[in-house]
């Protein structure tokens, strides 16, 4: 069974950042759980913007994108990484078919997370979902 998703709007970012206009990357926003993704955003907005150039460049970086999974169904799940306060994560999944897209699919206080099963286990779960693009 599919998800749902909608597009994340990078207008602002691309203005900001204009070579990366063409790059063939989109971002979107898991429709379940928008309620919880936002403010953790919106509260972490400007590093936010230096994942979102992580993501653009095609490239991972540990302490603010990084790839999460370590077998063949979780290859392709990822983290943004909000270090610092809650030390929050936001846990993607990449999907390429001809052009990068990434969902932002769940936010998890990782400091309130004492059980890295549960983190395993999340991140298994991502593994498994699939997308209704527009």
């Amino acid at each position: 069974m599919s998800r749902n998703c909608v597009k994340y709007p990078v207008d602002k970012f691309i203005e900001e950042f204009p070579q990366f206009k063409d790059a063939g990357v989109t971002v979107y926003l898991d429709t379940k759980n928008l309620k919880e993704l936002a403010p953790v955003i919106q509260k972490n907005a400007d590093k936010f913007r230096r994942i979102l150039h992580v993501i653009f460049s095609f490239q991972y970086n540990n302490a603010l994108y990084r790839k999460e999974g370590h077998t063949n169904k979780t290859r392709n799940v990822t983290a943004m990484k909000f270090l610092g306060g809650a030390n929050e994560r936001i846990y993607c999944k990449e999907f390429f078919d001809g052009e990068k897209k990434i969902v932002m699919i769940t936010a998890l206080a990782k400091k309130v997370q004492k059980n890295d099963k549960s983190i395993r286990n999340l991140i298994e779960r991502i593994g498994d979902y699939e997308y209704e693009f527009e």
